[in-house]
């Protein structure tokens, strides 16, 4: 397995969020060429053939193809050195080895995955580091890229990613329907899946919001759950209906987004507690801001305004689910203060009516009686 002639893109930074993204760029380019992770002073190559993760390695000794062999018994210390002696890589190995008849490539291919598992599950257990990749066509003689192998080392990979409680939190807010893409980029039904993840896909289906999908599930299964689910949306094997950003799925997205909504659930949070606590002591025309002895007109324009502050479309719903009761005597203190001073406007204008009204007939009726006397 050479790599051909190529060029390096520069270093970039990750971190433990956005690591999954570098794996989605290279798998959906389907570039081919060595990623090099680093941190501190430790260093991890990943091989990408056409996107398809194909090989790994590192220092490790448990990463290590020739010590990792030899540990599981499947060749001598004798033969791994008289391997290494003809080779001036140790990517090389493995070539070597099937080339001398030390072991064949069934037997190789299981401890490959090993170690291709545990290197792309350990650099997702890093808070952050560097990567760099180096473009080039490698040359396949022993190792056979896969695409459903890449997607489930990927979804391994984000299983034991470090950090993801605020990816589950911003996912669990995330308002926006979730579907399969159709033709899918992996073959779903060639993964080992389990039960959970198999109710997982049956409900990315176009109408169902994260938060519904993960409703259901048993607690201690949300969170394995949600970072399938993720998988799907960073791979691009799923889809945010209306999107979330431009262009591939982007974690940076969705955090945005949940923290502008924790902002928002704040600033609600506030003024319902501050309008529930400042309505104990106010009479009706202060529950509606106005001054004493409003007009009827006055009073309906308050209480419509008032009421679309607090209205269910307004108010975030995990917000309105917490605050329920406060929310129910704020709209009932608003509703009465409504009805206490229009109600008390139309009696004092119909007291004001009768009033009018029985002077009236006070003058009319006192004309006679005035005549009468008059006449006596």
């Amino acid at each position: 397995m050479r790599p051909a002639a190529g060029g390096a893109a520069p270093q970039m930074s990750f971190s433990s969020q956005t690591l999954a993204e570098i794996f989605r760029d290279l798998y959906l380019g389907e570039r081919s060429g060595v990623l090099a992770v680093a941190r501190g002073n430790v260093e991890k190559r990943i091989y990408f053939d056409r996107g398809m993760i194909l090989f790994a390695e590192s220092g490790a000794e448990d990463e290590d193809l020739g010590r990792r062999l030899v540990g599981e018994g499947k060749i001598s210390a004798g033969a791994l050195a008289e391997a290494r002696r003809n080779i001036s890589e140790p990517k090389d190995l493995a070539q070597a080895l099937v080339n001398r008849g030390l072991i064949g490539k069934e037997t190789l291919s299981h401890t490959v995955r090993y170690i291709v598992e545990r290197v792309v599950q350990s650099v997702f257990a890093w808070d952050g580091g560097t990567a760099r990749f180096n473009e080039g066509w490698l040359l396949q003689e022993i190792f056979e890229s896969d695409i459903v192998l890449t997607f489930e080392v990927i979804l391994k990979g984000i299983g034991s990613m470090v950090g993801f409680e605020p990816i589950q939190e911003a996912m669990k807010d995330l308002d926006a329907r979730v579907k399969l893409k159709s033709p899918t980029p992996v073959p779903l039904e060639r993964l080992a899946l389990s039960p959970a993840h198999g109710y997982i896909l049956s409900r990315v289906d176009g109408v169902s919001r994260p938060r519904d999908i993960l409703a259901l599930l048993p607690p201690g299964e949300e969170g394995l759950a949600c970072r399938f689910l993720y998988g799907l949306l960073v791979m691009g094997v799923a889809s945010c209906d209306p999107p979330v950003g431009d262009g591939p799925f982007q974690v940076a997205a969705i955090l945005r987004d949940h923290a502008d909504t924790i902002a928002l659930e704040k600033i609600q949070e506030k003024m319902i507690l501050e309008t529930y606590e400042g309505m104990r002591n106010k009479n009706p025309h202060e529950v509606l801001g106005l001054g004493s002895n409003p007009s009827r007109d006055s009073a309906e324009r308050a209480y419509e305004e008032a009421k679309e502050r607090f209205s269910r479309d307004r108010i975030l719903p995990r917000l309105r689910e917490r605050l329920r009761a406060e929310l129910a005597i704020v709209e009932s203190r608003l509703l009465e203060a409504y009805l206490t001073l229009t109600q008390a406007r139309s009696s004092d204008l119909s007291a004001r009516r009768e009033e009018s009204g029985g002077a009236t007939n006070h003058v009319g009726v006192q004309g006679p009686v005035s005549h009468h006397t008059s006449w006596s």
